[in-house]
Protein backbone atom coordinates (compact mmCIF):
# COMPACT_ATOMS: atom_id res chain seq x y z
CA UNK A 1 0.00 0.00 0.00
CA UNK A 2 1.06 3.55 0.22
CA UNK A 3 4.87 4.14 1.54
CA UNK A 4 5.39 0.45 1.07
CA UNK A 5 4.30 0.35 4.71
CA UNK A 6 1.57 -3.19 3.45
CA UNK A 7 2.29 -5.15 1.09
CA UNK A 8 -0.79 -6.96 -0.60
CA UNK A 9 -1.16 -10.65 -1.33
CA UNK A 10 -1.21 -12.50 -4.77
CA UNK A 11 -4.72 -11.07 -4.94
CA UNK A 12 -4.00 -7.62 -4.56
CA UNK A 13 -3.89 -5.46 -1.79
CA UNK A 14 -7.65 -6.06 -0.93
CA UNK A 15 -8.08 -3.51 1.83
CA UNK A 16 -11.85 -5.55 2.50
CA UNK A 17 -10.09 -8.73 3.43
CA UNK A 18 -10.20 -9.49 7.35
CA UNK A 19 -7.07 -10.30 8.95
CA UNK A 20 -6.34 -13.10 11.76
CA UNK A 21 -4.55 -12.42 14.61
CA UNK A 22 -1.00 -14.06 13.19
CA UNK A 23 -1.31 -12.46 9.72
CA UNK A 24 -1.89 -9.08 11.56
CA UNK A 25 0.79 -9.64 13.93
CA UNK A 26 3.59 -10.72 11.50
CA UNK A 27 2.65 -7.12 9.48
CA UNK A 28 3.06 -5.30 12.41
CA UNK A 29 6.87 -6.85 12.79
CA UNK A 30 7.69 -6.55 9.44
CA UNK A 31 6.03 -2.65 9.90
CA UNK A 32 8.54 -1.87 12.91
CA UNK A 33 11.67 -3.62 11.37
CA UNK A 34 11.66 -6.51 13.66
CA UNK A 35 11.82 -9.09 11.00
CA UNK A 36 15.26 -9.90 11.31
CA UNK A 37 15.42 -10.15 15.28
CA UNK A 38 16.80 -13.29 16.87
CA UNK A 39 14.33 -15.47 18.50
CA UNK A 40 13.96 -19.24 19.45
CA UNK A 41 13.47 -21.10 16.69
CA UNK A 42 10.91 -23.21 18.70
CA UNK A 43 7.35 -21.74 18.95
CA UNK A 44 6.90 -20.13 22.76
CA UNK A 45 2.54 -20.89 21.59
CA UNK A 46 1.08 -24.50 21.30
CA UNK A 47 -1.12 -24.12 18.83
CA UNK A 48 1.76 -23.05 16.49
CA UNK A 49 4.12 -25.40 15.26
CA UNK A 50 7.76 -24.62 15.24
CA UNK A 51 7.80 -24.90 11.33
CA UNK A 52 4.86 -22.66 10.87
CA UNK A 53 5.32 -19.56 8.90
CA UNK A 54 3.89 -17.40 11.87
CA UNK A 55 6.09 -18.74 14.54
CA UNK A 56 9.15 -16.62 14.41
CA UNK A 57 6.50 -13.16 14.01
CA UNK A 58 4.45 -14.88 16.79
CA UNK A 59 8.22 -15.25 18.80
CA UNK A 60 8.98 -12.05 17.94
CA UNK A 61 6.16 -9.82 19.13
CA UNK A 62 6.15 -11.89 22.26
CA UNK A 63 9.98 -11.01 22.68
CA UNK A 64 9.18 -7.35 22.21
CA UNK A 65 6.62 -7.30 24.68
CA UNK A 66 3.94 -6.86 21.55
CA UNK A 67 1.64 -9.74 22.10
CA UNK A 68 1.52 -12.59 25.13
CA UNK A 69 -1.42 -14.49 23.13
CA UNK A 70 -4.80 -15.13 24.48
CA UNK A 71 -3.25 -17.72 27.79
CA UNK A 72 -2.68 -21.11 28.53
CA UNK A 73 0.06 -21.04 25.93
CA UNK A 74 -2.17 -20.66 22.87
CA UNK A 75 -1.51 -17.50 20.26
CA UNK A 76 -5.21 -18.59 18.60
CA UNK A 77 -3.23 -17.74 14.85
CA UNK A 78 -6.50 -18.27 13.01
CA UNK A 79 -9.08 -16.43 14.63
CA UNK A 80 -10.01 -13.14 13.37
CA UNK A 81 -7.88 -10.22 14.96
CA UNK A 82 -11.03 -7.55 16.48
CA UNK A 83 -9.90 -3.62 15.88
CA UNK A 84 -9.14 -3.34 19.87
CA UNK A 85 -6.67 -6.80 19.58
CA UNK A 86 -4.51 -4.87 16.79
CA UNK A 87 -4.86 -1.33 18.53
CA UNK A 88 -3.06 -3.18 21.58
CA UNK A 89 -0.60 -4.40 19.78
CA UNK A 90 0.21 -1.14 18.13
CA UNK A 91 0.48 0.57 21.44
CA UNK A 92 2.16 -2.56 23.12
CA UNK A 93 4.66 -2.27 20.46
CA UNK A 94 5.50 1.65 21.17
CA UNK A 95 5.81 0.59 25.27
CA UNK A 96 2.50 1.98 25.77
CA UNK A 97 0.94 -0.49 28.26
CA UNK A 98 -2.80 -1.30 27.63
CA UNK A 99 -5.51 -3.56 27.79
CA UNK A 100 -7.61 -4.70 24.79
CA UNK A 101 -10.79 -3.25 25.91
CA UNK A 102 -9.68 -0.07 26.08
CA UNK A 103 -6.75 0.31 23.31
CA UNK A 104 -9.12 1.80 20.43
CA UNK A 105 -10.21 4.37 23.10
CA UNK A 106 -7.20 5.46 22.96
CA UNK A 107 -6.28 5.30 19.67
CA UNK A 108 -9.80 7.63 19.57
CA UNK A 109 -8.49 9.96 22.30
CA UNK A 110 -4.78 10.49 19.92
CA UNK A 111 -7.10 11.46 16.90
CA UNK A 112 -5.79 8.35 15.20
CA UNK A 113 -9.27 7.48 14.38
CA UNK A 114 -12.38 9.19 14.56
CA UNK A 115 -15.47 7.49 16.99
CA UNK A 116 -17.62 6.68 13.71
CA UNK A 117 -14.55 4.83 12.24
CA UNK A 118 -14.05 2.83 15.59
CA UNK A 119 -18.09 2.27 15.38
CA UNK A 120 -17.66 0.91 11.98
CA UNK A 121 -15.08 -1.39 12.49
CA UNK A 122 -17.23 -4.36 13.49
CA UNK A 123 -14.92 -6.73 11.22
CA UNK A 124 -11.47 -5.67 10.86
CA UNK A 125 -9.79 -5.55 7.64
CA UNK A 126 -6.56 -4.87 5.83
CA UNK A 127 -8.09 -1.35 5.18
CA UNK A 128 -8.35 -1.18 8.39
CA UNK A 129 -5.14 -1.44 9.72
CA UNK A 130 -3.64 0.21 6.68
CA UNK A 131 -5.49 3.29 7.96
CA UNK A 132 -4.41 2.76 11.80
CA UNK A 133 -0.40 2.19 10.54
CA UNK A 134 -0.41 5.10 8.43
CA UNK A 135 -2.34 7.77 10.70
CA UNK A 136 -0.40 6.39 13.60
CA UNK A 137 3.28 7.35 11.84
CA UNK A 138 2.06 10.62 11.05
CA UNK A 139 0.83 11.30 14.39
CA UNK A 140 4.02 10.20 16.04
CA UNK A 141 2.86 7.14 17.35
CA UNK A 142 4.64 4.73 15.37
CA UNK A 143 8.15 4.47 15.49
CA UNK A 144 10.04 2.10 12.85
CA UNK A 145 13.67 0.99 13.05
CA UNK A 146 13.59 2.82 16.98
CA UNK A 147 13.08 5.94 14.70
Amino acid sequence: MEDGLIAGTDEGAEPLKPLSRIEATAMLVRILGLEDAQTSEVSYFADIASDNWGAKYANIAYDNGIAAGVGDNQFAPNEIITSSQFASLLLRSQNQPNDWQTAINTLVERGILTQEEADKMDLFTRGDMAKIIYEAREQGLLLQDGN
